[in-house]
């Protein structure tokens, strides 16, 4: 696996990449892989999905040079694995009704992510589909840490508050206000894939251990679409799926060995 290249479609230019980045520099990422930013929300992302469900004969490859987003010289056969990290983003279709007022098209917003997660489920054809709820932002290390209850619990209340204010709660509510995604260590790592990961399988199953499975991205949307949209990252379970339980969790293992470690040599030098 680890010589194989991978296809990493994020949402955005930035944040997105920036995780990405961080979680490659932790050790914790595939190493070999080809980031492009799609510059559209999950929404616009459907379009991309109609024209691929409506004719067999293409290809997301095709589709993405289409739009100038990878090399024309690309094939599909170049990346063994296709990944997509995309925010729910339900916010995307407000529209005004007959009074003016703002209003969110969620039937309509859920009836496409339903669609796509069924489309998007296989990263050895037209790619896997991983979702932030209710953003990226939710990947950084927040106040609730490290109380798994709490973090669990963490939720927005109101999905037709959270769109004006989720950015300002997620700064106010950092575990550090200074640490900007690519800042993200080892250590902050480490608890966020493991407290994001038993959060995926209490929300799914009730069980707050880390999951013996994987956890289906289909399940996880079940849950999030019925009343409260629960703080969850798309990073850490898109490494549950592919280490698979077992090997993530001597995954993480290692890297707390790894910090162990380097603390003891730093003490030891400095004594």
């Amino acid at each position: 696996m680890a010589n194989q290249k991978f296809l990493i479609i994020v949402e955005g230019e930035k944040a997105e990449v920036e995780v990405i980045k961080s979680l490659k520099n932790s050790g914790l990422f595939p190493i070999n892989n080809e980031v492009i930013a799609y510059c559209g929300d999950i929404h616009q992302l459907y379009n991309l999905y109609t024209k691929l469900s409506d004719d067999d004969g293409l290809d997301i490859i095709g589709l993405l040079i289409a739009k100038k987003l990878i090399s024309p010289t690309s094939k599909r056969d170049d990346f063994a694995e296709i990944y997509l990290f995309f925010d729910y983003d339900i916010q995307a279709l407000t529209y005004k009704d007959d009074q003016g007022k703002k209003t969110i098209n969620v039937d309509l917003g859920n009836e496409q992510i339903n669609k796509m997660l069924k489309y998007f489920d296989d990263e050895t054809g037209n790619g896997k589909l991983f979702i932030s709820y209710p953003m990226v932002e939710s990947v950084k290390k927040c106040l609730c840490y490290p109380n798994l209850d709490a973090f669990i619990e963490c939720k927005v209340d109101n999905i037709y508050d959270y769109l004006s204010t989720f950015k300002e709660y997620c700064r106010e509510h950092a575990f550090d206000k200074n640490c900007g995604f690519s800042r993200i260590d080892l250590h902050q790592w480490i608890e966020i894939i493991d407290f994001s990961c038993k959060k995926s399988n209490s929300l799914t199953t009730g069980d707050k251990n880390f999951p013996v499975d994987i956890v289906s991205q289909y399940d996880i949307f079940l849950v999030q679409k019925i009343q409260y949209i629960y703080l969850l990252s798309a990073f850490p379970l898109m490494l549950l799926h592919y280490y698979g339980s077992e090997k993530l969790q001597q995954n993480l293992l290692k890297a707390r060995d790894t910090l162990q470690n380097a603390n003891t040599v730093q003490y030891e030098t400095e004594a």
